[in-house]
């Protein structure tokens, strides 16, 4: 039997573990409405260079976007509201967008 090690626990399932993956899902459909909808979020990524970490997500690879990258992209004033709309600390927020974004433009964590 396969165990995983505290290393190995990626941030959004530390979260699970915490009970706080609505929370988190609540900020990505946040997100996603906020940035005009999945395409929108796709387009605004884009822009913003990432273009290739889109298709790599659409292809199925679990790229992360670094929560440091993210915050910057972002913005601390927007993280900080969708943290408060949501119910978690800006590390949750960052932590658990970085993790299911890649989920959420391939959609298959919500439909947004």
């Amino acid at each position: 039997m396969h165990t995983q090690t505290s290393s190995q626990i990626t941030p959004y399932l530390r979260l699970a573990l915490n009970g706080e993956v609505k929370a988190v899902e609540r900020a990505a459909v946040a997100l996603t409405q906020d940035y005009g909808g999945r395409e929108g979020l796709k387009r605004w990524l884009v822009e913003q260079g990432l273009g290739e970490l889109l298709t790599a997500w659409d292809c199925g690879q679990k790229r992360t976007l670094p929560p440091r990258q993210l915050d910057a992209l972002i913005g601390r004033d927007y993280l900080a509201t969708l943290a408060q709309r949501c119910g978690l600390t800006m590390a949750q927020t960052l932590a658990g967008l970085s993790d299911c974004l890649p989920c959420l433009v391939r959609e298959e964590l919500l439909a947004a």
